[in-house]
């Protein structure tokens, strides 16, 4: 529990396995409330159900916070097909 005390530096995250393909490094985000969305797959549905609510509440606090979603092992194509039909959902309410 030593790395994940209050205060401690979050360990290292930096990957180009991305939506986009360009490298994220979680040293970007220094300095900024991260909530860290770990979800396992397109499967999942309570993962699938709660990111409607995840959004709004990066969006309530977008000046504060950052989402990092990170997903355990979908490919990019199910991810964005996923992430593209939530889109079109939440457009209709």
């Amino acid at each position: 529990m030593k790395n994940t005390k209050e205060g401690s530096p979050v360990p290292l995250i930096k990957t180009k396995a991305t939506l986009d393909g360009s490298e994220f490094n979680i040293n970007s985000l220094r300095g900024k409330y991260v909530l860290i969305d770990f979800w396992g797959g397109v499967w999942c549905g309570p993962c699938v159900k709660e990111m409607p609510e995840v959004k709004a509440f990066q969006e309530k606090y977008k000046d504060k916070l950052v989402v990092l979603g990170i997903n355990s092992g979908d490919t990019k194509e199910k991810v964005q097909n996923l992430l593209m039909r939530i889109t079109m959902i939440g457009n209709r309410s």
